[in-house]
């Protein structure tokens, strides 16, 4: 980011992309927000934001990072940790359609299925991001089945 002033140069382009083609009056929902990267990249391209993060202190700098720029009416901030006793009554995910689903939430992505099983199957969701290690475990191959068969 120092050299280039862009963090994940290839995902930011990525996810640009994306949004730059979208429908504002569709959301974005954020797993595992950080400091807000990617939903400052959505909250400046119109769309509101439904940010999701464990780190409380993460999610303070998000908010300080979306006054600054005065987009904080732009983004909902949420303290969950998405993992086996998460529900998707936890979500607080509004009816409608999303555009964009981005999760990085360091191997817990398998707990994605259960929980976006109903908007998914439904169609509300028209794009799903999601930055895959296997640092954290080897079954990614099968997540992305699975999440292709409720697409």
């Amino acid at each position: 980011m120092i050299n280039t002033g862009v963090w994940e140069p290839i995902e930011t382009g990525i996810v640009r992309a994306v949004l730059e083609a979208g429908d504002r009056d569709r959301i974005v929902v954020d797993f595992g927000c950080h400091l807000g990267w990617f939903t400052l990249m959505a909250a400046r391209l119109g769309y509101e934001v439904e940010c999701f993060d464990i780190d409380r202190e993460n999610l303070e700098l998000l908010r300080l990072n979306l006054e600054r720029p005065g987009l904080d009416d732009r983004a909902i901030t949420h303290h969950l940790w998405i993992g086996p006793k998460t529900s998707e009554r936890d979500l607080w995910l509004p009816e409608g359609e999303i555009e964009l689903v981005k999760a990085d939430i360091e191997g817990n992505e398998p707990h994605l299925p259960r929980l976006l099983r109903g908007k998914l199957q439904r169609g509300q969701i028209r794009h799903l991001f999601l930055e895959l290690s296997p640092v954290f475990n080897d079954g990614y191959p099968a997540l992305v089945r699975e999440l292709l068969d409720l697409a």
